[in-house]
């Protein structure tokens, strides 16, 4: 599972692989922080090669996607929850530009370059 967007790197790389490479939940106090990692394509990702730049998401509050009764449904983890947030993302919850993300297929609220 992963996103697919274009993207061009500063230096004029161009990638197209988004996969989430972490995430740190904490149920007690709703916080979520997803980090995804672009590789330049998926064969880059399928031969563990170097993560190009990543981003991390971060929910929390009445934004934090997770809760015990949807994660004990079958084919549902951490990691499906995540993607299907960022999916269903809409350009007017951007908290703000992030310079160099891709373009309005997919928004990313509370994303930071890292």
């Amino acid at each position: 599972m992963a996103l697919q967007l274009e993207h061009e790197l500063a230096t004029g790389v161009k990638a197209n692989y988004w996969k989430i490479v972490r995430i740190d939940i904490d149920f007690q106090n709703k916080y979520t922080g997803v980090t995804v990692g672009l590789y330049k394509d998926k064969a880059a990702r399928d031969t563990d090669k170097q993560v190009l730049e990543t981003f991390t998401f971060e929910w929390y509050g009445d934004d934090f996607p997770f809760d015990l009764e949807k994660l004990s449904k079958p084919n549902v983890n951490p990691v499906t929850i995540a993607y299907d947030k960022i999916k269903k993302m809409r350009p007017e919850e951007h908290e703000a530009e992030v310079p160099g993300m891709p373009g309005s297929e997919i928004s990313f609220k509370g994303a930071r370059k890292v």
